[in-house]
């Protein structure tokens, strides 16, 4: 199911990416819901076009916390909040890697 708080966190998610040079069109993420009623959601990144995504999208990672496993597990909220600190640390518009 979308909701207004997925689209929240994509929209807020590829703003960031932007901020790195990476367009949306050039990863893909997913969030997965818990399947037990905890709220839990699991931010993940699949399919990066290339290896100058790979490295721009490792800056994107780093900034909002993704773990080892290239995870982030927290609530809708939480992850939202997490993307909006680092977009408020995070370089202006760059238009290139």
């Amino acid at each position: 199911m979308i909701d207004n708080y997925s689209v929240a966190v994509m929209v807020a998610l590829n703003d960031l990416a932007r901020r790195y040079g990476v367009q949306p069109s050039e990863f893909v993420a997913v969030l997965d819901r818990s399947s037990d009623d905890s709220g839990r959601v699991t931010l993940r990144f699949e399919a990066l076009s290339s290896a100058s995504v790979e490295s721009a999208m490792t800056k994107v990672t780093k900034a909002i916390g993704v773990a080892e496993d290239g995870r982030l597990v927290g609530t809708e909220a939480e992850i939202l909040t997490g993307i909006e600190s680092a977009l408020s640390r995070a370089p202006a518009v760059s238009r290139g890697r």
